[in-house]
């Protein structure tokens, strides 16, 4: 965290973990459960960025809908958005008028777009598209999750797929070197 690697990647074997000065729980079974929170999180923002768009919520009810959605609905949008826009970059208000997720990005703190300068409302409006891109990568390493229904599958896909960084102890090595995935150094 202090490396900037996000919280999900992490995964802290053994008996170090109390040693963390954190809130957030990095063991197996924490990490699953913190993945379904943020699936949770995710799919309700799916919901919203699909009423903003007029949609039928029920694209949020899984992470496949999700993903089906973003194909058809959100990346299809966003390559007309740019078609619209490379004819037009002399007209300034273009991207504020055209932009089709502006009604989802409307909870911002101050306005997206200013409409003076075609630049910086295409360099906030790829900003935006970035948060959304990002959004449904997330939710596509969460789909795992979702497909695997016992917690015993659940807490080993930590460690062998979504895992970029773990803690361990020596006691942890050598007793679970045989469950640890091969890294190939």
């Amino acid at each position: 965290m202090q490396r900037d690697v996000p919280a999900r990647y992490l995964l802290r074997l053994g008996q170090g973990e109390q040693e963390l000065a954190t809130d957030l729980d990095f063991s197996r079974q924490g990490r699953v459960n913190a993945m379904l929170v943020r699936r949770l999180e995710l799919l309700s923002e799916v919901e919203r960025l699909a009423r903003s768009l007029q949609l039928p919520e029920d694209v949020a009810y899984t992470c496949e809908t999700a993903g089906y959605f973003w194909l058809l609905h959100v990346y299809s949008r966003w390559e007309q958005f740019l078609a619209t826009c490379a004819d037009n970059e002399d007209k300034p208000t273009l991207v504020q008028d055209r932009f089709p997720f502006k009604e989802f990005f409307s909870n911002t703190p101050q306005p997206v777009f200013t409409g003076q300068s075609f630049e910086k409302d295409m360099r906030a409006a790829k900003g935006c598209f970035r948060h959304l891109k990002t959004m449904f990568q997330e939710l596509e390493e969460c789909r795992a999750f979702e497909l695997l229904k016992s917690t015993a599958d659940r807490s080993k896909l930590p460690n062998d797929k979504t895992g970029k960084d773990s803690g361990n102890d020596l006691h942890t090595c050598s007793s679970e070197e045989k469950g640890l995935p091969p890294v190939g150094f």
